[in-house]
């Protein structure tokens, strides 16, 4: 893999020397009114592309640091609910002890009554 990169940077390398050695004619650049710089038309290329270059770098360095920020956020709010959620099951698991301690006659049998209601009123409708 590193021989490929270096082959990438050989080629993209000698690419631009060969760009340098076509384009050596002096251009001038105008960056205000009385302001202008005459230079090699690849030098002023060159920069341009390293400008550009840096902004996008300097773009995808922002983005990382944003996506950084969110992920310790979400972790933040995750760690948070599975505290919660740890505490929760800690009082389900308190609230099944107070409820076996209760007296059967006190006790719901909620699966019961539901299956009684169920047999009333499907007896009970008319068809």
């Amino acid at each position: 893999m590193r021989l490929f990169n270096y082959l990438i940077l050989f080629s993209a390398l000698l690419a631009i020397a060969l760009f340098a050695m076509q384009n050596a004619t002096p251009v001038t650049v105008t960056f205000a009114p009385g302001v202008s710089i005459e230079s090699p038309l690849v030098m002023e290329l060159l920069a341009a592309s390293g400008i550009g270059a840096t902004l996008a770098w300097l773009y995808s360095l922002w983005m990382r640091v944003q996506f950084t920020v969110e992920a310790r956020e979400k972790n933040r709010q995750l760690q948070e609910k599975e505290v919660a959620i740890t505490e929760l099951k800690e009082m389900v698991v308190e609230l099944e002890g107070k409820v076996k301690q209760l007296p059967p006659s006190k006790r719901a049998e909620p699966q019961e009554e539901i299956q009684a209601v169920e047999e009333v009123t499907t007896e009970g409708s008319p068809a």
